[in-house]
């Protein structure tokens, strides 16, 4: 199941990392509208709320600038005519102005405080009914006073009361300069609705109100001393600052706003819309894995094996097992195919095929038709002429076995050739053959090779030329007749007219020196793709006599030893280095991972990864 967890591990990793991403660039999208929406909420009501504090200001300004240029004032301060008239004058015009005044203004009320007379809008009266009316102390009256400098310049001042119902009130004091001998007092009260437009504030929100750098007034969520706090610098950094001039000279704002609300409805609705995206994905993942690995399940239940590790690495290895078998199988049936063919042969050459028969039969060993002329060859075994004539029947397949080493490059070229076993000590061939007296010399020259080479005595007969393969069993009687006469023992090849003579033996023994070449090429050039005309190039011979010469000094064919040589030089790189990759083996002794597999299957039943493992165990 390894396999089956990792598929489910990518695609669940994928569906995770995808949602999380969706998830995470709706977040974002969201916190960003809320903070785009705060910042313009909170510009817009800073705006407001100062701009109302503002206006009530300015609206005390103009009215105290407006009686201070009248009439009135002017005939109040000179004091020339009647001075109960002039004060009533003054009087009905300051009503008239607090009249006309937007109403933003709680009270005002104006004096010199030369003669202890005050006017107010609600009447006259003297400074203690003034103070009582304004809720203040004569000790707040001469602070006030004492504030202002002498000279002929406009001042303000601005004062914070309680009211006798608790409530603040403020009292903004203006001493306006006078051509006469003192200035005009004017003074403006605010409650702290007037002075403040309360109702734009939010829940943790405050506002300062400064005038020359001192706290005149708050509202809001903080005291006194935070704003205090925060004017020098001293805030916590989730607060929002923000500092405001006013349009009133003297005056400015410090605005404080808690931080934005990022966790809201629309934030959390997100947050479960992402969830369920991802168990979705996940959901989907999980089916579609399952859908995938399905074949892969299907495979190991055909197998009979519910297999908890590497399923790949357990199929590779039954896919490897399986091509043994199928190889095996080939090679079964391969054999039988030359059995029947052998068999079909046999009762050619002693005339026991009908033509019906042979014809239907003709088209699966022979894909080319009859391409006569047709001899019979027969090869025979002379046990008696050997030092040890009591041979076993295995010992002389094996010798007829080296023989056909030497018969193969001459039968290679013939358009149509077949070998067939008539007995433990007899062969016969059956050939297509234009020149009878060629033949005859090619294989005489094949056998005294290996009798050269392998100390054989065969002796050999060939018959008379017949036109077509049913026709074959003539000349395979006149070939054994002639094998049989008492003359053809001293003789190699026998044919039908004449009695070939003896020719002078070849000795066409590989020798040494040959051998070590082609054994040194092999050694030189395992580790790349070499084959049996890469050496017949590299040795100025053909590819039929190298085969020949090889299988004669070596004792297995070319390609058998090349496999046999990369298979030990494997072996040998992995003694020294366990911890090679099977791949890299591979390579360096010139062939692929899944050959090198194979050779190891072949040559030691295992697999390269499980000799590797024996090595890393030891």
């Amino acid at each position: 199941m390894r396999y089956y967890r990792r598929m489910l591990f990518f695609f669940l990793s994928i569906s995770v990392v995808f949602a999380l991403s969706v998830e995470g660039v709706f977040l974002f999208s969201n916190i960003s509208t809320q903070r785009a929406s705060y910042e313009e909420s909170l510009v817009s009501t800073t705006r407001q709320f100062c701009e109302n504090t503002d206006f009530s200001i300015a609206t005390g300004i103009q009215c105290a600038t407006v009686i201070k240029v009248s009439d009135a004032a002017a005939r109040y301060l000179q004091k020339s005519g009647s001075i109960q008239y002039n004060r009533l004058l003054l009087f009905r015009y300051l009503q008239s102005v607090f009249g006309a005044s937007p109403r933003r203004l709680n009270a005002m009320a104006l004096s010199t405080f030369e003669d202890d007379y005050v006017m107010r809008t609600d009447g006259t009266g003297y400074t203690g009914t003034f103070l009582g009316r304004f809720n203040m102390t004569q000790a707040d009256l001469d602070r006030i006073l004492a504030g202002f400098h002498p000279g002929f310049i406009s001042q303000k001042a601005f004062t914070t009361v309680t009211a006798p119902d608790g409530s603040m009130q403020y009292i903004m004091t203006l001493s306006e300069p006078t051509i006469y001998s003192t200035p005009l007092y004017i003074f403006v009260s605010y409650t702290e609705a007037q002075l403040f437009e309360q109702n734009l504030l939010e829940k943790g929100e405050g506002c300062a109100l400064f005038y020359n750098d001192g706290l005149i007034a708050v509202v809001g969520d903080f005291t006194d001393d935070q704003f205090l706090a925060f004017d020098k610098g001293d805030a916590p950094s989730s607060l929002d600052i923000r500092r405001i001039d006013s349009t009133s000279d003297g005056f400015r704002y410090l605005f404080v706003a808690g931080p934005p609300q990022i966790y809201t409805l629309s934030f959390w609705m997100t947050v479960g819309l992402g969830l369920v995206l991802m168990a979705c994905l996940i959901l989907i993942a999980v089916t579609l894995v399952k859908r995938m690995y399905l074949p892969i399940r299907e495979l190991l239940r055909l197998s009979g094996s519910e297999y908890e590790s590497d399923e790949f690495a357990f199929l590779k290895q039954r896919m490897l097992t399986l091509y043994v078998d199928m190889d095996s199988m080939s090679h079964s049936l391969t054999q039988y195919d030359e059995l029947v063919e052998n068999a079909l042969y046999s009762d050619l050459l002693n005339g026991n095929v009908p033509d019906g028969k042979f014809s239907d039969t003709v088209t699966r060993f022979l894909p080319g038709g009859e391409q006569g002329p047709f001899v019979a060859v027969l090869l025979r075994y002379n046990q008696a002429s050997l030092s040890q004539p009591d041979l076993s029947q295995d010992m002389i397949y094996l010798l007829k076995q080296k023989i056909d080493l030497y018969l193969s490059p001459i039968l290679e070229n013939r358009a149509f050739a077949r070998k067939v076993d008539l007995s433990f000590d007899t062969k016969a061939l059956i050939v297509s053959c234009p020149d009878a007296a060629t033949l005859a010399y090619e294989i005489n020259e094949a056998l005294l090779m290996a009798e050269s080479e392998y100390k054989l005595d065969f002796t050999a007969s060939i018959g008379p030329q017949v036109t077509r393969l049913t026709d074959l069993s003539r000349s395979y009687r006149e070939a054994r007749l002639n094998l049989e006469t008492e003359h053809a023992a001293h003789r190699k090849v026998v044919t039908a007219d004449t009695l070939s003579e003896k020719t002078e033996q070849d000795e066409r023994r590989p020798n040494p020196s040959m051998t070590k070449k082609m054994l040194e090429f092999i050694d030189e050039n395992y580790n790349r793709d070499i084959s049996l005309s890469d050496l017949a190039v590299h040795l100025n011979l053909s590819k039929n006599y190298v085969s020949t010469l090889f299988k004669s000094a070596v004792g297995s064919n070319f390609k058998d030893y090349l496999n046999n040589a990369r298979y030990g030089k494997a072996c040998q790189l992995l003694q020294e280095n366990p911890y090679r990759k099977i791949k890299d083996v591979a390579e360096q002794v010139g062939c692929s991972k899944d050959i090198l597999a194979r050779l190891f299957l072949r040559y030691s039943g295992a697999l390269p990864s499980d000799y590797q493992q024996r090595l890393l165990k030891k």
